[in-house]
């Protein structure tokens, strides 16, 4: 019976956070972008309002996760950088569990002030209706995967993507905003045969975290660790039944800009899978 009301209540949040995108989110977003317009306002502060629209939009979410299935999302700073030092911009790094990730991102980059935030985003994502058209404009990089363009070599869509991505980090230091990744590659589902690591995945976007460090040589790094009271998972709708009343927490961890991003990459990601290893998975809250 409990996973029965469970379910009406996830089908609810999920109809109400698709009237919010449809009629609020959509059409305050295509507002902002048409004012902007009409007062001729230079391109880099319409990128920064754009991606900020699309992220307060994603923070907000929290509200109807809240309401809807009892889920109370928990941010904090543990690792601060304080006075002149600290970093204009950051470039943000986590793990990837969980299709609630759309929500928890933006709530962490809120904690932190980094809201006009630019990630790295899949062709299959824009194709999303109003989605599409919410994400083209504000600096974010489009880039094809092997599905999206099966009949190309390895190769041959690394040098398809490259232009994109090059764009991506000029905007990114012209316009001086944080941007993202998940290393992992791919929502984490569990451990793959001979893995090192348990509880998160392997670092198969290194090279791009080694990259981004290399193109944003001001950016500090904000690792974003989001402690899943739940098992691995996330891959369907139905996986968001197990998020019913409780309590999910984040930490954010600012670092200067690494000097040896490969080590430095490494190190937090262990010390990110033996802080999930040690956390015994919660029951749901009472009261």
């Amino acid at each position: 019976m409990k996973k029965f009301v469970n379910l009406v209540r996830l089908g609810a949040g999920l109809v109400a956070w698709g009237l919010a995108l449809l009629f609020v989110f959509y059409p305050a977003g295509m507002a902002k972008r048409g004012w902007m317009a009409v007062t001729r306002v230079n391109m880099a502060e319409r990128r920064r309002r754009n991606a900020s629209h699309l992220a307060e939009a994603g923070a907000s979410l929290d509200y109807l996760a809240r309401l809807f299935i009892g889920l109370t999302i928990e941010a904090h700073v543990r690792t601060n950088i304080r006075g002149l030092d600290r970093p204009e911009a950051f470039i943000v790094a986590g793990n990837h569990r969980h299709a609630m990730d759309a929500v928890n991102y933006p709530v962490a980059t809120k904690m932190i002030g980094q809201m006009s935030i630019r990630y790295v985003v899949k062709w299959a994502i824009v194709k999303i209706p109003f989605l599409g058209k919410l994400f083209r404009g504000n600096g974010y990089a489009i880039v094809a995967r092997r599905k999206d363009m099966p009949d190309l070599s390895s190769e041959d869509r690394r040098k398809f993507n490259r232009p994109v991505l090059e764009e991506y980090y000029r905007l990114a230091r012209e316009d001086a905003v944080s941007v993202g990744i998940f290393p992992e590659g791919e929502r984490f589902t569990g451990p793959k045969e001979g893995a090192t690591r348990k509880h998160v995945g392997e670092l198969v976007g290194k090279g791009t975290f080694r990259e981004m460090c290399d193109a944003l040589p001001s950016h500090g790094v904000a690792i974003v660790t989001v402690l899943w009271p739940t098992p691995p998972g996330g891959k369907t709708v139905y996986s968001m039944l197990e998020l019913c009343d409780r309590r999910l927490d984040i930490t954010i961890d600012l670092y200067r800009h690494p000097s040896d991003p490969d080590e430095f990459l490494e190190e937090v990601f262990d010390r990110m899978d033996k802080e999930l290893g040690d956390l015994p998975y919660r029951s749901p809250r009472s009261g």
